[in-house]
């Protein structure tokens, strides 16, 4: 998939306020907005930790399924390989909101360009339709190269940004394959992995290699907000208060407005092109875009429902933080973010089809959810303006 040449920025959040909340400490409460800063950047250290660990046992598990898949590739083993990936990925989805201030998943050795990176050109992996003169193509077809830990880390981003060959869109497209379909999600054939020939012992060991590195990275950002030893979280949680709020803030408002409404939604939504859609191989884009929501409103609330339910967390949200220093604008945005997570949930799928002209309602839903995050822009600037909070878009 091609890359789309411009980023939309984040509308109006590059800011100082100049006014301060009217109510810099809450008398009647007794406790000040940086006391309740520091208390809810604890609650946001743990539940990233609640939701990485979550994440992780979720990807062990479609490591597993995918070995299984490998080592026996029969009908019902591709299947469950795919339901895995499938219900893994809201959970990782709603991680996101801890990117875009150089945390630990995206600072200069942070794994998110090997974990998430997007879009990507099929052919750099595998074959896809059209190869000239029937000649397959992509590092599964080369038989040259290694297929190992080492050569797919040092490969990925080569050459150019959709020159993916690791994360969870490069494992998607070798379970789904390209999609050709408009009502479904790609079709690639089980005879890619149980034939004699057509590279199937390569293609199995690169996608069970994919999962074992998606593991390794997930644990690696899991353990860095570890209570106690993680050592991203000891820095976050002993810099100054504001600078760890400001950074939870950077995250939600980027997450939101720049990647989701802007990169997301607004640039395949005015081109009319899949090569712009998320997890297309998969048509699962509209649960990506959902789960990011989810994902702020966990940080919000301070609440994560967890798939298993060691790891649900019910504390201390960012709105704690607002209700000590400015009650008005702290519902504003909680209503800002609840109206987004409901626009998103309203999206016609696929996605593919819904953001074609010949698609009103589907394009009309998601003019909706743009126009709801424009909403939300506006909602999280006040906010931030209140507590005199730098907002700073990465993107």
């Amino acid at each position: 998939m091609a890359r789309f040449q411009n980023a939309l920025p984040l509308i109006g959040l590059a800011l100082v306020a100049s006014a301060c909340s009217s109510s810099d400490d809450d008398s009647s409460a007794g406790v000040t907005v940086e006391q309740q800063m520091d208390t809810a950047r604890t609650g946001y250290a743990d539940l990233m930790f609640a939701m990485y660990s979550d994440v992780t046992d979720l990807a062990i598990d479609l490591q597993t399924a995918i070995d299984t898949f490998v080592a026996t590739p029969n009908a019902a083993n591709f299947q469950a390989a795919k339901d895995a990936w499938l219900l893994a990925r809201p959970f990782y989805q709603q991680t996101e909101v801890g990117r875009f201030y150089d945390g630990p998943i995206d600072d200069a050795d942070g794994p998110e360009g090997e974990i998430n990176a997007w879009p990507l050109d099929e052919n750099y992996i595998d074959y896809v339709s059209g190869d000239p003169m029937g000649m397959p193509s992509g590092i599964v077809n080369d038989t040259a190269i290694t297929i190992d830990e080492a050569t797919l880390r040092a490969a990925n981003g080569v050459g150019g940004d959709a020159n993916i060959a690791t994360g969870w869109h490069a494992i998607e497209f070798l379970l789904w394959g390209q999609d050709f379909d408009v009502n479904g999600p790609g079709a690639r054939p089980l005879s890619d992995y149980d034939g004699a020939d057509n590279n199937d012992d390569r293609r199995g060991a690169y996608l069970s290699l994919v999962a074992q590195l998606l593991v390794n990275d997930l644990t690696s950002v899991r353990d860095e907000w570890a209570p106690g030893t993680g050592t991203y979280r000891q820095t976050f949680t002993s810099e100054p208060v504001r600078t760890s709020i400001e950074k939870i803030m950077t995250g939600i408002a980027t997450l939101g407005v720049g990647e989701l409404r802007g990169e997301r939604i607004l640039v395949p939504f005015n081109s009319q092109s899949q090569e712009d859609e998320h997890s297309c191989f998969s048509d699962t884009t509209d649960l990506d875009h959902t789960f990011d929501l989810v994902g702020i409103r966990n940080v919000w609330r301070g609440e994560y429902d967890a798939f298993d339910s060691t790891y649900d967390f019910n504390g201390i949200g960012l709105d704690s933080v607002f209700q000590v220093g400015s009650p008005s604008l702290g519902t504003a945005l909680g209503t800002a973010i609840d109206n987004a997570v409901t626009a998103l949930e309203a999206q016609v799928t696929p996605f593919d089809q819904a953001i074609l002209a010949a698609n009103p309602a589907g394009r009309a839903a998601l003019q909706n959810a743009i126009d709801v995050l424009s909403d939300y822009n506006v909602a999280i600037s006040a906010a931030a303006s209140a507590l005199n909070l730098t907002i700073t878009s990465s993107i």
